[in-house]
């Protein structure tokens, strides 16, 4: 289907470190398409190697159950006609490819993928294959014709499409990435089960290497430090990358300068204005999320055809962005405004599908119905925002108190109030927290102060 908008094509990156939190949003003409929330009370397993022990079969499900020293065991799916099928006390090396979520254990995978830049190695499944983002075609060959020179028939490779962009640092990456293979096997052999092999890279560094654009963009941080580790990270992994790192100065902070933390909080309400007047409700049940477009003063007796098209067209743009931004998963209705049998459909399924261009997670669209329900699903790819800042499952649209007492600490490190005057007045609810799932975040913050944050429990809220 011909594209009916212009890409949107990430342009800048921006940082922001608080206590117990560093975030990540990436823009486009200025506005933010995708985030990263990555909290210490919520580290992810995703990508990482483990040696485990199978301590369950269920047939019905096609799966194995296996021990990798989690609370709960994780889910290995086993293919139908299976060669070698895993039977119970089996050692295993697996690899997380989904946290935990809600009663159901991590989910695993035998098919281990080492993720580098450029390349991603596949130690277990042979062959040579490029990103069908590689346009062009003499580029892929000479790019697996450099590959297949380097590596073994055993093994396999995935080049990435930020490989196209740098030839030249392939070979050493590659050498990094079949060094970690090795170090695996040989933990794996000297190791009894569940035990880790290899740990991923920390969460918002292995995001920057996954999503940043092969032609460098600028990237602002607001916290030295972290400018520091992000600088560091870019010299020996991204070093294309290295200049284009900066330091975020002014008296606002980054992420409210560029309204990014307007549109975090706005995360917890139902009704979002759109820029040609009207707005979108989205709702979260059990089973999807709907997206309703009200047109405002467009939808009056007096509308034509056109406007609403203008409208829904804006919509259309607009829930792309908000479902990619708040990380919606699963599957998703978009309700139209007014559309029906004669309504062009061509263009708003251009407008949505233009808006998960580049999107990391796997997207299948449906097509408008007569009676204007646009269906799609979205893979998901962790916890959606709503759930990070109101908890999962929710009990209110509205922030939780994990979310208000980062949002605190992380008021008090950028105030630098004097000691006399650095408390948080809190629940008894809240101290619980912050003397067990948020203590890191507490100490952090009074590490980078230099002095204790008081509490002061004002109820049992």
């Amino acid at each position: 289907m011909a594209s009916s908008l212009p890409l949107p094509v990430v342009d800048e990156v921006l940082v922001d470190w608080a206590p117990g939190e560093i975030r990540v949003a990436l823009l486009h003409d200025g506005r933010p398409w995708e985030l990263l929330v990555s909290r210490a009370s919520r580290p992810t397993l995703v990508g990482n190697v483990y040696l485990g022990r199978v301590v369950g079969i269920d047939r019905g499900l096609e799966a194995a159950f296996v021990d990798i020293g989690e609370l709960r065991p994780g889910m290995l799916r086993v293919a139908r006609g299976h060669r070698k099928p895993p039977h119970e006390g089996e050692r295993m090396v697996v690899q997380v490819t989904r946290d935990a979520h809600a009663d159901k254990g991590p989910v695993l995978t035998a098919s281990i993928r080492l993720a580098g830049r450029y390349l991603v190695l596949t130690p277990s499944r042979p062959g040579i294959a490029a990103s069908r983002r590689i346009a062009d075609a003499e580029a892929r060959q000479r790019l697996q014709g450099l590959v297949k020179r380097s590596i073994g028939p055993d093994q396999g490779v995935v080049i990435r499409t930020a490989a196209a962009a740098n030839e030249a640092d392939i070979p050493r990456e590659l050498d990094l990435l079949r060094t970690t293979w090795r170090k695996i096997e040989a933990k794996a052999a000297e190791t009894d089960p569940p035990a880790l092999l290899h740990r991923e890279l920390a969460e918002p560094l292995a995001y920057l290497r996954d999503v940043l654009p092969a032609q460098p963009i600028p990237v602002r941080v607001d916290d030295r430090r972290t400018a520091g580790t992000l600088a560091r990270f870019f010299a020996e992994r991204l070093p294309d990358y290295s200049r284009f790192l900066s330091p975020h100065e002014g008296p606002t902070p980054l992420f409210e300068e560029r309204q990014v933390e307007a549109e975090i909080e706005a995360a917890c309400d139902r009704d979002w204005p759109l820029p040609t007047g009207g707005s979108v409700a989205i709702e979260r049940t059990r089973a999807l999320t709907t997206i309703d477009v009200d047109t405002g003063s467009a939808g009056g007796a007096r509308s034509s055809g056109s406007d609403l098209m203008v409208v829904n067209l804006a919509a259309a743009r607009e829930a792309a962005r908000l479902i990619r931004f708040r990380n919606v998963s699963g599957l998703i209705v978009i309700d139209f405004a007014g559309a029906g049998q004669k309504t062009p459909k061509v263009p708003l399924i251009g407008a949505i599908r233009d808006g998960f261009f580049g999107d990391r997670a796997a997207v299948r669209l449906g097509t408008v119905s007569d009676f204007g329900l646009f269906e799609m699903s979205r893979e998901r790819l962790g916890p959606s925002l709503f759930e990070m800042i109101a908890g999962d499952p929710p009990r209110s649209w509205a922030m939780n108190a994990e979310t208000r007492l980062l949002s605190r600490l992380r008021g008090l490190v950028r105030r630098r109030l004097p000691p006399s005057s650095c408390m948080l007045e809190v629940s008894e609810a809240e101290a619980v927290l912050l003397d067990g799932r948020l203590a890191d975040a507490r100490s952090e913050a009074e590490q980078r102060l230099g002095y204790p944050v008081a509490v002061v429990r004002t109820g049992s809220g």
